[in-house]
């Protein structure tokens, strides 16, 4: 992530804070930060299910990349 990146969560994370009322900021920012890692790993895998040659090639791969990237989704849900 870049430093403008991380700035725009962090702001947003006090941003919430204060309007909450509460002294979360830092729990919310390491949550954001997180996600937003975890949703770029998740788009690695899924340029892997777009790419046509692996597809056509070995479906396999495609299938694996699938849940790969569902896995790195899935742990973020909070249950």
């Amino acid at each position: 992530m870049t430093h403008e990146e991380l700035d725009a969560l962090w702001n947003k994370s006090v941003n919430i804070s204060i309007t909450a009322g509460d002294g979360l900021a830092r729990y919310r920012y390491a949550e954001y930060v997180a996600a937003a890692e975890r949703e770029a790993c998740a788009k690695i895998a899924d340029s892997q299910i777009e790419n046509t040659a692996i597809l056509l090639v070995n479906p396999g791969k495609s299938a694996a990349a699938w849940d790969i990237a569902n896995a790195i989704r899935a742990r973020g849900s909070k249950t």
